[in-house]
Parts: C-alpha cells; sequence; structure tokens
C-alpha cells in the first residue's frame, strides 16, 4: 500500500513539474559540457566570443533565463516537456527525424556553395567547426543555448505580455504565429554576412532553409514541448557540424 502510494505520489510530482526537472537536467549537461570543452578537451574555438558561453557565470545565466521561459511557457498553453498527452514519437522521433534531414540539406547546400570554404578565406580562418570529438558536446551545448534566446525564453514571454490585453484564445493563438515568424527570421538576419561571399541566389537559398528549420522548431515547441524543439536543433548540428567538419 506504502509502495503505492509513493509511486502514486512521485507520478503526481513528475506529471506536474516534469518540464523545470526535465530543463535542469539540461542546465546539468550544460555543466558538464562546459567542463568537458574547458578541461577534458580544450577547445580553439572559430569566434573566441563563443568560449564565453561556456563559462560558469553563462551557464547559471543561461540556466535562469531558460528556467523562467519554461515555467512562462506552462502558463502560455504550451505542452510540458513530458506531456502525457503526446507520443514518444512526437517528442522524440519526429524531430530527431527532421533535424537530420534538415541538417543534411544545409551539409548538402554548404558543400554545393562552398559556403564554409568562402567564410574561412573571407575572415581567415582555419576552420568553420569545432574539432571532433569536442564538437559532440560543443554543439549539443549550443543548440539549448540558442534556443533559449530564440524561442524558449522569448516566445512565452512576449506572448505573456500579449496575454495581458488580449483575452481571446483565437486571437493569442494568432499572437503566437506572428511571434513564431519574427523569432524565425532572427538567426537568417543576423548571419546576413554571408551576402559578402556568397552569390544572391546560393545566399537566398541558405537564408529560407535557416528560416525553414527555426519555424519547424517554434512549431514543435507549440505543438510537442520545448525539449522537441531542442532536439531538433542537436540533431540539425549532428550531420552539419559534427560530421561536416570531416568534409567541408
Amino acid at each position: 500500500m506504502t509502495s503505492n502510494s509513493n509511486r502514486y505520489r512521485m507520478l503526481s510530482v513528475w506529471k506536474r513539474y516534469n518540464s523545470p526537472i526535465i530543463w535542469l537536467l539540461l542546465v546539468a549537461y550544460l555543466a558538464l559540457a562546459a567542463f568537458l570543452v574547458t578541461v577534458v578537451f580544450p577547445v580553439q574555438f572559430v569566434d573566441r566570443s563563443q568560449s564565453g558561453f561556456f563559462e560558469t557565470q553563462a551557464v547559471i545565466a543561461f540556466g535562469v533565463m531558460g528556467l523562467i521561459g519554461v515555467l512562462l511557457s506552462i502558463r502560455t498553453g504550451f505542452p510540458n516537456a513530458w506531456d502525457a498527452g503526446i507520443s514518444n514519437t512526437q517528442r522524440l522521433l519526429i524531430p530527431i527525424a527532421a533535424g537530420l534531414l534538415l541538417g543534411s540539406l544545409f551539409l548538402a547546400t554548404d558543400l554545393i556553395t562552398d559556403m564554409s570554404r568562402l567564410k574561412q578565406e573571407h575572415l581567415n580562418l582555419q576552420s568553420t567547426d569545432v574539432a571532433f570529438p569536442a564538437s559532440i558536446f560543443v554543439y549539443s551545448a549550443a543548440a539549448i543555448f540558442v534556443e533559449v534566446v530564440y524561442r524558449l525564453l522569448t516566445i512565452p514571454f512576449l506572448l505573456a505580455l500579449i496575454s495581458i490585453v488580449v483575452r481571446s484564445q483565437g486571437a493569442r493563438e494568432k499572437a503566437f504565429w506572428v511571434l513564431a515568424i519574427l523569432t524565425s527570421l532572427i538567426e537568417p538576419l543576423t548571419n546576413t554576412a554571408a551576402s559578402q561571399y556568397l552569390a544572391p541566389l546560393a545566399l537566398t537559398f541558405v537564408l529560407v532553409q535557416s528560416f525553414a528549420a527555426n519555424f519547424l522548431q517554434a512549431l514543435f515547441f507549440r505543438k510537442y514541448g520545448f525539449l522537441a524543439a531542442i532536439l531538433l536543433r542537436v540533431a540539425f548540428y549532428i550531420p552539419f557540424h559534427v560530421i561536416g567538419s570531416f568534409l567541408k
């Protein structure tokens, strides 16, 4: 009887708090990745500013910002990270498959347009990617950092502000789609430096793919929860950055 009672209590806690629990586990992984890439596999970052993300203060700051986003997402209609109404196929397999497919397409685009090689020449870089095996930890952690900025905090925070004055559920849902489009433009519009070394047609193709991947993450965030959105980007980075580092 006591065993069943404890089990029920644990299941009840998990059902109610699985989103913040999963987020804190991801933050713990960020701390582990930071230790690995600074101590075990010291990384020579392509851009020195990238190393700042793996400092203790940055991990704590992103952890707090992400937790705020997670709590706000629960209040603004997003499903829990491990929502009982969402299957593991929807939560895990579909985002991973989509990320691998989109990342492979982006890698193919890179190889066809010589994007990375041209970037190396333009910026006088030895490589555009972190070397293996540190790349596994750098890019999986980067997917979490990026998600906080692009969606996890941004969309629920703005949606919560909008909900103060907009009471209609239908209007709030429309506001989400507007925010999904706008936040999906952040990454393409902040990577326009590629216009200095890519032909217009190639640049357009790259930016459209970047927007599509970001918009799909926003969609998965709304339908399947933030874990699905993060997994899509982690999977995207595997072919493009980890495998791509051997091909570019």
